[in-house]
């Protein structure tokens, strides 16, 4: 937990997330705007991902794939993008993110896809969607 005492947020990472720089990670951060009563979910992209404002993420389940895209925007689209990515881990899916104009493997670890899974999933009960 980082506390953000000026901004009155309080910021919860999960404890077994991917810190390495030498593969693409997408980590999730839990933004609790206890003053407001509300929580928002942060994307956390490593430095080998960048700071780009687009993100590209193939995805493939047996013989179908597809992609999904994100445009850096606000918590209601960070959040979208994260569902998103959450409902196709959940049906065992794997991904590739585009890093200039090559595709990387991504969220293939059991622990990355676990941090990522366990983030999502305390954010539903937090906002109560689950």
């Amino acid at each position: 937990m980082e506390v953000m005492d000026a901004a009155k947020l309080n910021v919860y990472r999960h404890k077994q997330r991917v810190l390495s720089t030498a593969l693409p990670v997408l980590n999730l951060a839990i933004v609790d705007n206890w003053r407001y009563d509300e929580a928002y979910l942060l994307l956390e992209p490593n430095e080998f991902i960048g700071n780009s404002n687009e993100l590209l993420v193939q995805w493939q389940l047996g013989e179908v794939s597809n992609t999904i895209a994100y445009k850096q925007g606000n918590k209601t689209d960070q959040v979208a993008f994260a569902d998103s990515l959450y409902n196709l881990l959940q049906q065992g899916c794997r991904f590739k993110i585009q890093i200039n104009d090559s595709w990387v493997s991504f969220l293939d670890s059991d622990k990355s896809r676990e941090a990522f899974r366990v983030t999502m999933f305390d954010y539903y009960r937090l906002v109560k969607r689950i």
